[in-house]
């Protein structure tokens, strides 16, 4: 079982560089991993990168995993940018109204595969 998780997460984060957004589908699948599940398991974490990857496949969402994670019901707001509507998006927290930006990451583990 653990040897099925790393390889999930193996594939999760060999994705190439090139990507749907200035920052790159790694960055967005780390984004979301970071908001969803910071606080979970290793496990968890593969479970939420597995949700994205499985969207990614399925035509009902979106083909890039930056227009997984940022679906989202956008409206306009009075100076004209278009805003993330509150609660109604695929990911809870970037619709939430909170900052988007990771506060910290020394509570985040790697497992030694990732080394840095």
């Amino acid at each position: 079982m653990i040897k099925i998780v790393a390889a999930i997460a193996a594939m999760a984060f060999a994705l190439p560089a090139n990507a749907s957004d200035e920052m790159g589908d790694r960055f967005c699948l780390a984004q979301n991993i970071y908001f969803e599940s910071a606080n979970q398991s290793f496990a968890g974490r593969v479970a939420v990168a597995n949700v994205v990857l499985n969207r990614v496949e399925d035509a009902q969402f979106p083909d890039t995993i930056c227009g997984v994670v940022y679906q989202a019901e956008m409206e306009e707001n009075w100076k004209g940018n278009l805003l993330p509507v509150l609660h109604r998006c695929q990911f809870s927290w970037y619709c939430d109204g909170k900052g988007d930006l990771p506060v910290s990451y020394t509570h985040l583990t790697l497992p030694t595969i990732y080394s840095v």
